[in-house]
């Protein structure tokens, strides 16, 4: 009985772990939702670093820098043109670039980190004004972002001001929860994720609990038998 047991406790378990640890495949999508929205070139850009929350820092300007040469020099390879950027000081830019302090409490868009407002007439861009947040809650907790989240929040935005939409490949910079950079929770904050990560700590507990079930009826198991062979080994 106890034999019989153990099999289908090493069957649940291995069902459990097979659960925890396959992903459906699906194939990854790059959508473009304005192919050459620009009708003019070079792209005038204004980066606000005047008006900017206590929070900010002198060297998120240098990221956002980046970001326009990443896209530049052909971005995540999905764009449908070659886009140039001049940096200007009007007022009156093309893509516009600010900072907040936490988007959440500008009640300008819940649970995200960074928001690209485009002004688009048929299949082109007029006008993008984005915002990027410098810093979020977690657990009450202040976070300042990081010159390398700031990287990564830029090359988002502007990718979408370029007429990419979000794609639902995760190593890919327009998913919606890009975390290729450890430090970086995702694009989509908090809530949602600190749901996802209890679900998969108790995913695990479950597994872990499994397998020590597993082991101590095995090691149960065991020594009944020995016992029983003493028992016969006297009589």
């Amino acid at each position: 009985m106890l034999q019989t047991n153990t099999v289908l406790l090493l069957g649940i378990v291995s069902l459990v772990l097979m659960a925890s640890g396959v992903s459906t495949t699906t194939q990854n999508e790059y959508p473009v939702k304005y192919s050459n929205p620009w009708d003019e070139s070079p792209i005038t850009v204004y980066i606000d670093n005047e008006n900017v929350p206590s929070n900010y820092k002198s060297t998120y300007y240098e990221q956002v820098k980046k970001s326009l040469e990443y896209w530049e020099q052909g971005g995540n390879g999905h764009l449908g043109f070659t886009p140039e950027f001049k940096l200007v000081d009007s007022k009156n830019p093309d893509i516009r670039i600010g900072w907040v302090k936490h988007l959440d409490d500008e009640n300008i868009k819940k649970n995200t980190a960074v928001v690209s407002k485009l002004d688009t007439s048929g299949k082109s861009i007029s006008k993008s004004e984005i915002r990027l947040e410098v810093g979020s809650y977690r657990y009450r907790m202040w976070n300042q972002y990081s010159d390398q989240t700031m990287f990564t929040l830029s090359r988002h935005a502007l990718g979408r001001s370029l007429g990419l939409g979000y794609s639902n490949d995760k190593l890919d910079i327009m998913h919606p929860q890009y975390k290729k950079d450890s430090g970086f929770k995702s694009l989509l904050m908090d809530k949602k994720n600190d749901l996802l990560n209890i679900g998969t700590i108790a995913a695990i507990l479950l597994n872990f609990s499994l397998i020590l079930m597993v082991v101590y009826n095995l090691v149960s198991w065991n020594n009944l038998k020995k016992k029983k062979e003493r028992i016969e080994k006297y009589h």
